[in-house]
C-alpha cells in the first residue's frame, strides 16, 4: 500500500464525539432546578428535572463554563480498555485517570452514543480526540468540536480516507466499524482500537499492513504509508495486531474489488 490519506472537510480537526452539555444556557423555570452550585470560579453545575409534553420525566445535568477563564481548559478523553481498545468506561473513572496524569479535573460529561452489544464502547458517530481519529461516523450525524484555539463548533463533519497503491486509489467506507455497519461502498479499515479481531459470518478478504511510516493512532490531515504483509482469503475472522492496519473487504462471491489487487510485499 503506497499511502493512505486522511482528510477533513467543513469542520476543524479537533472534535468531541457527541453533543456535550458544556456551555449550555440554563433558561428553564426556577421550579425545574433541583440543584445548582459553583464547582470552581467560572464553572457552574445545574441539575434540572422536567416533564416532557408526552409526560416523560427528564433529568438533565448541565455544566456551564466561561470561555474567558485563563485557567480553564476543555479536553476530550476517549474511553479505553487495558490494551487501548474502545470500551465503555464510567465518566468518573475517566476523570480519575486524567487526574492521575496530573490534571485538576473539575467536571466530566458523557460524549457520543455507542453501538449495541457486542460492540459496546465503539462510537456510533465520528470520534476524534486530539486530532487522533478512532472511528468514522454517519454522513448526516452532527458533532460538536473544539478547534486548537478553543473555539467551539457544531456541524456535520465529513472525513475522507483514501487508499492508494501504484497510481490507483479507493475510498475507505469506514474506520473501526463492524462490517454490518456501513454508509458507503468500499473496504473497511481496522486498528487495534476496534478489538483484537474482526469477524463476520460472511467470508471476507483481509489485508494486513505493517511497517507503517507513522505510529498509530491514525491522525487527521496525514498520509500513512505501509507494506502489505499478509492477505487472508475467504476469512471469517482476522487478528488485529498492535501497530498494524487491517483492510477488510467482503467477498460476496466475487474475487474482484480494491483489495484483490494487493499482494504481500507491495508498498
Amino acid at each position: 500500500m503506497a499511502a493512505m490519506r486522511i482528510a477533513k472537510q467543513r469542520m476543524a480537526a479537533f472534535f468531541i464525539a457527541g453533543v456535550l452539555a458544556l456551555c449550555a444556557a440554563v433558561d428553564g423555570q426556577q421550579s425545574d432546578v433541583r440543584e445548582q452550585r459553583e464547582l470552581t470560579r467560572g464553572v457552574r453545575y445545574t441539575h434540572l428535572q422536567r416533564t416532557t409534553p408526552a409526560g416523560e420525566p427528564w433529568s438533565i445535568h448541565v455544566v456551564e463554563m466561561t470561555r474567558t477563564g485563563s485557567k480553564l481548559e476543555l479536553r476530550s478523553v476517549r474511553a479505553a480498555g487495558a490494551e487501548g481498545e474502545m470500551q465503555r468506561e464510567r465518566p468518573s473513572e475517566m476523570a480519575q485517570r486524567a487526574a492521575a496524569g496530573g490534571l485538576d479535573v473539575v467536571a466530566v460529561v458523557n460524549g457520543d452514543y455507542d453501538l449495541g452489544a457486542p460492540y459496546l464502547g465503539i462510537s456510533d458517530g465520528l470520534s476524534v480526540t486530539g486530532a487522533a481519529i478512532s472511528t468514522t461516523g454517519k454522513p448526516t450525524w452532527p458533532a460538536m468540536g473544539m478547534t486548537s484555539s478553543g473555539e467551539p463548533l457544531i456541524g456535520v463533519p465529513q472525513v475522507d480516507m483514501v487508499l492508494g497503491s501504484h497510481g490507483r486509489s479507493w475510498t475507505i467506507a469506514a474506520l473501526n466499524k463492524p462490517l454490518s455497519t456501513t454508509w458507503g461502498a468500499g473496504p473497511h479499515l481496522y486498528t487495534r482500537e476496534f478489538r483484537a479481531t474482526v469477524k463476520s459470518e460472511k467470508a471476507f478478504r483481509a489485508v494486513v499492513i505493517g511497517k507503517l511510516s507513522r505510529a498509530l493512532p491514525l491522525r487527521v490531515d496525514t498520509t500513512v504509508s505501509g507494506v502489505v504483509e499478509e492477505v487472508l482469503e475467504g476469512a471469517t475472522l482476522a487478528p488485529i495486531a498492535p501497530g498494524k492496519l487491517v483492510l477488510v473487504e467482503a467477498i460476496d462471491g466475487s474475487e474482484s474489488g480494491p483489495t484483490a489487487a494487493l499482494r504481500p510485499g507491495e508498498k
